[in-house]
């Protein structure tokens, strides 16, 4: 049997290993960046987190496990689809199970050697430098990738703010994703969107200029900021570094420092506009009466935008012609008969990854909860 595993996660790994010592041809896909993010995750932040040094000692245990078993592929998969059936096409008598899960996958000529030609022009030589799409058959496909979160539009209902299209300057209208891989730092007032932990991650960044005095907003339509971030990250260093952060100022109030960080809690984005005699943008936030005691209503002025704001969706969006239209989660069924509607793909949820205080046991648990799953998959279809 054929398993493709999609993602970085530590349970993941530690299910790989499981399933390949059953005997199951096991491979695990993320680009190479992917792997050294995942894990830088569980570095050391103080003398007292033991706990996650050892989170990060078996986490790099594992790993390289993985690696020396052969089974890490550092490829960027593109998209994963049937081999030959589209969305609702069957096998007449037989369950589209029958037809192979295909990963496709980014391929650089620098990936293997590649053959070089004395005298070739510059043009071929570019040529030959292009990636390539390649792909790999599976029998079954265990997805626990990020990407089953999508940007979401800034404004209200999940929509974009009203003005948003007419602005003839968007170039400090960031991405979470976009504004952590540069180094912009003429951005204050910064005005950041959203409480997830792509909000955390753009905090920490900018916690030296924060603590420095720069102004920042932080606009959540929750009523507690970064609830569900605390709860699903507990132990990590990312939620640790938010902690300080929040310690921190509160202490420079104490002390009578100047309030430079705001939050706006219950607000969303209604309207942008350009300012007319400087760079930055005109922001209306409103507090809809549907959310809060009555309507509120607030403009404030912002030199960039940082949209944080990323939502849980039905499938990844590299997944074509899979029947997804809702997720089976290893932890309990997505239907009233525990069916996923395309056997054989189950998907890993972000809120399911391993935090560093569950370091061998639950990584045990999912083994078990996939190993289980495919077994009982493997007695359903005929």
């Amino acid at each position: 049997m054929k398993i493709a595993l999609l993602g970085t996660n530590f349970g993941l790994m530690h299910a790989a290993l499981k399933l390949h010592e059953l005997g199951a041809h096991v491979k695990i896909y993320a680009a190479n960046h992917e792997w050294q993010n995942e894990l830088l995750r569980y570095k050391q932040v103080g003398s007292n987190s033991t706990l996650i040094v050892a989170a990060s000692q078996e986490h790099q245990k594992i790993y390289d496990s993985c690696f020396e078993l052969g089974l890490l592929r550092n490829r960027q998969v593109t998209r994963v689809q049937k081999r030959y059936l589209g969305i609702g096409e069957e096998i007449l008598g037989r369950s589209r199970f029958f037809d192979l899960f295909r990963v496709c996958y980014q391929e650089n000529s620098t990936d293997n050697s590649a053959i070089t030609l004395d005298g070739a022009s510059q043009e071929l030589k570019a040529r030959l430098a292009e990636p390539l799409e390649r792909f790999e058959d599976y029998d079954v496909v265990i997805d626990g990738r990020q990407e089953l979160m999508k940007n979401l539009p800034l404004g209200c209902g999940d929509a974009e703010p009203i003005n948003m299209n007419y602005l003839k300057n968007k170039e400090k209208i960031f991405s979470a994703e976009d504004f952590l891989a540069k180094a912009d730092n003429n951005i204050f007032p910064a005005l950041i969107v959203g409480d997830g932990v792509e909000a955390a991650k753009v905090l920490v960044k900018l916690e030296d200029a924060i603590l420095d005095g720069a102004i920042t907003y932080l606009i959540t339509q929750n009523k507690s900021p970064f609830s569900s971030f605390k709860k699903n990250y507990i132990g990590t260093e990312l939620k640790q570094r938010l902690d300080q952060l929040f310690f921190k100022l509160q202490e420079k109030k104490k002390t009578g420092g100047e309030e430079n960080f705001f939050f706006y809690c219950g607000y969303q984005v209604a309207c942008l506009d350009q300012m007319i005699d400087q760079q930055g943008y005109f922001v209306s936030l409103d507090a809809p009466d549907l959310l809060q005691d009555n309507h509120k209503h607030l403009t404030l002025n912002a030199l960039s935008i940082i949209n944080c704001k990323r939502k849980r969706v039905e499938a990844s969006t590299s997944v074509v012609g899979l029947d997804l239209s809702w997720l089976k989660t290893l932890d309990g069924p997505a239907s009233e008969n525990g069916d996923h509607p395309e056997k054989g793909y189950f998907s890993l949820l972000p809120n399911q990854e391993l935090t560093p205080d569950l370091i061998n046991e639950e990584a045990i648990l999912l083994s078990e909860k996939i190993r289980n799953q495919l077994l009982t998959l493997f007695r359903k279809v005929e």
